[in-house]
């Protein structure tokens, strides 16, 4: 990790292309931009990368006291500036993330992700934390296999979803209606009697497994379970169910 000790150029050694305003070159392994960086370091999103550089310049700086307590005044010199190395990359990271917030294209109340570029490299923090989680939401639902983006855009937006709870929830029942119906599909187009079976019965439990997370959303939304009320009842008495009126029985 050489020190700083000269002027950084005006374009990135990496990609060649100069920082936008607002941004600075990061000396590591070479003068680069923050997309190099983030490219370069730990990390798969930039909320992991910016946390990971800031979590290890605190690391530093501890180990840069303990140190100093001990009298070893160069250990902890190199520690500090170590840390204060560590803190600018997290710094720099953040302000990139900041400055291009505004390159996220939201649809139906996700991220979509970039073809050509990683989007989250871009997001904003502190609110690049919901919009990686946004664009990890789109890529499990397009990932091969499960290929279910739009119906689970279109429920977790019919749905309301109001919470990544509610949408990871609405995005999952839109998966088990897919899974449910195509496991219908391949039984009605076998003619193996034993396989069509087992096919039914599998498209069976994924749609109870659909109606129970439609009840669980709702209790999730504040709408509760039934209340059942117990009612003992003494020898030879009668009990009446529903409302009674005029001395009728009703419901």
């Amino acid at each position: 990790m050489p020190r700083r000790t000269f002027m950084p150029p005006a374009y990135c050694d990496r990609c060649g292309v100069q920082p936008p305003l607002g941004e600075t070159l990061f000396h590591y392994d070479g003068w680069l931009c923050a997309n190099c960086l983030g490219k370069e370091s730990p990390g798969r999103d930039a909320t992991s990368k910016s946390a990971f550089f800031a979590c290890t310049a605190q690391s530093n700086r501890t180990l840069a006291r303990q140190c100093q307590a001990n009298g070893q005044e160069e250990t902890a010199d190199e520690y500090e500036r170590i840390g204060h190395w560590h803190n600018h990359a997290a710094d720099l990271l953040h302000q990139a993330a900041n400055n291009r917030a505004q390159a996220a294209q939201v649809a139906f109340g996700e991220v979509v992700p970039e073809q050509s570029s990683d989007l989250k490299d871009t997001l904003s923090i502190p609110d690049c934390a919901a919009l990686d989680a946004s664009v990890e939401r789109t890529r499990l639902l397009m990932a091969d296999g499960v290929d279910c983006l739009s119906l689970a855009l279109d429920a977790a937006h019919s749905g309301e979803a109001k919470t990544s709870i509610e949408k990871m929830h609405l995005h999952q029942l839109a998966v088990l209606h897919k899974t449910a119906l195509e496991q219908i599909r391949r039984a009605s187009h076998t003619a193996d009697h034993d396989q069509q079976t087992k096919q039914f019965q599998i498209a069976n439990r994924f749609i109870r497994t659909f109606q129970q997370g439609i009840i669980a959303l709702m209790r999730l939304r504040g709408g509760g379970s039934p209340i059942i009320q117990h009612v003992h009842l003494a020898d030879g008495a009668q009990a009446v169910v529903g409302a009674v009126q005029n001395g009728k029985r009703s419901g």
